[in-house]
């Protein structure tokens, strides 16, 4: 594979990112372990002196795997994944600030640490870091990452907002055909009546949340 070819020719670099490619893939297969042995063998390749947008891209992708044992976004009891989730993106975002200026992983990263804030229990924070997100230039998933994450902080906190944000995040999904945002909507709709003890309305938009994963 590509992989072992870039290793007999010595290009390094090019292994490892071989390496965190793989890696991401393993992981959209379920298959975590062979996609953790991955990021494992890049993080042992990269030194200190490598270029500071590779140190950034690998804190990024170790982050976001260390975060996919978190399907939901409510808040856990504190854990090993989480710490280094957190450790590993916090590096990034200073990376991307100084050494590595790319504005579009910015969103990136801080998208990721509202989910990390989540996880958490810290909602404010959460706000904080997708308002600076929602600053710089994203693409429609990020824009449905951001309401998504958005409209759960505000359920934390109780804000009736939380409705308002969820049927934004469903027009945005079915504008740009995402269906798994479309059920994040759902459910988060369903989530904001319930809190309103609209419970006939919330029944509904649970059934549509549900129909949803039926797709």
């Amino acid at each position: 594979d590509a992989e072992a070819r870039a290793s007999r020719l010595g290009l390094d670099r090019i292994v490892r990112v071989a390496r965190e490619l793989s890696a991401a893939l393993l992981l959209q297969l379920g298959r975590e372990p062979q996609a953790r042995a991955k990021l494992v063998a890049a993080e042992a390749a990269l030194s200190a002196d490598s270029p500071p947008c590779d140190q950034a891209n690998l804190r990024n992708n170790v982050g976001w795997h260390e975060l996919s044992a978190f399907p939901d976004d409510d808040a856990v009891t504190p854990s090993p994944s989480l710490a280094t989730a957190r450790t590993a993106l916090e590096q990034a975002l200073t990376l991307y600030e100084t050494t590595c200026k790319r504005p579009q992983m910015l969103t990136n990263v801080r998208i990721n640490l509202a989910r990390v804030a989540l996880l958490d229990g810290r909602p404010a924070d959460a706000r904080a870091l997708l308002d600076e997100a929602s600053k710089t230039r994203k693409d429609a998933r990020e824009q449905a990452w951001i309401l998504d994450l958005r409209g759960r902080a505000e359920l934390h906190e109780g804000q009736a907002a939380a409705l308002a944000t969820y049927t934004r995040l469903a027009e945005l999904a079915e504008s740009a055909a995402l269906p798994g945002f479309a059920w994040r909507a759902a459910r988060g709709q369903g989530e904001a009546l319930e809190a309103r003890g609209q419970l006939d309305a919330a029944a509904a938009a649970y059934e549509r949340a549900e129909d949803r994963l039926d797709e």
